[in-house]
This record gives C-alpha cells, structure tokens and sequence, in this order.
C-alpha cells in the first residue's frame, strides 16, 4: 500500500499537513510585523534586517519566543553596524 499511488499521495499529504503546523507555529513566534515591532524597523530596513538574521526553519521551530527577540537584541548592533558602514560608502562614492 505505501508503494502504490495512493499511498505515496496520503504520505505526501501528510508531510505537507506537517510543513503547515510547523510553519504557523514559527509564525506565530517570529513575523515581519512582530520584528518591526520590536526593532522599529519598515519597508527596505526591515527585510535587510531579516535577511541578516538568517534563521533557519528548524532553529525558529525548536526556539521559543524569548529567545529568539533575545538573539534578535544582540545581533541588532552588528546590524546597525554594518548598515552604517554601507550609507558611508555610499555616500562617499558619489
């Protein structure tokens, strides 16, 4: 039954009913609107901002949601950091 159509199709079913649960779960603990929130970042800034953290699907699955904000708290130095050190080097371009 496994090897047969049907079954493939039920597993597969199955794997993304999983994909879903676990993808509201991290929504639920970690957004764009919940990290503008908390940064006080929009538009441009804030996708700059998440793409920085690059948090993989599993770590935000396995972490809670303090201390993913907590990690967010510490990397936001480095970030502001950096994009300062880019507006520099834009501006010293023109």
């Amino acid at each position: 039954y496994l090897w047969s159509k049907k079954g493939k199709s039920i597993i597969k079913l199955i794997k993304l009913l999983e994909e879903e649960e676990e993808n509201c779960l991290i929504n639920k603990k970690f957004n764009t609107k919940l990290l503008s929130e908390f940064t006080g970042f929009t538009g441009d800034t804030l996708i700059d901002f998440k793409l920085y953290l690059n948090y993989n699907h599993q770590y935000l699955l396995k972490t809670n949601e303090y201390d993913i904000f907590l990690d967010v708290s510490r990397k936001l130095p480095g970030f502001k950091s950096a994009q300062s050190i880019i507006k520099d080097s834009i501006n010293n371009q023109r």
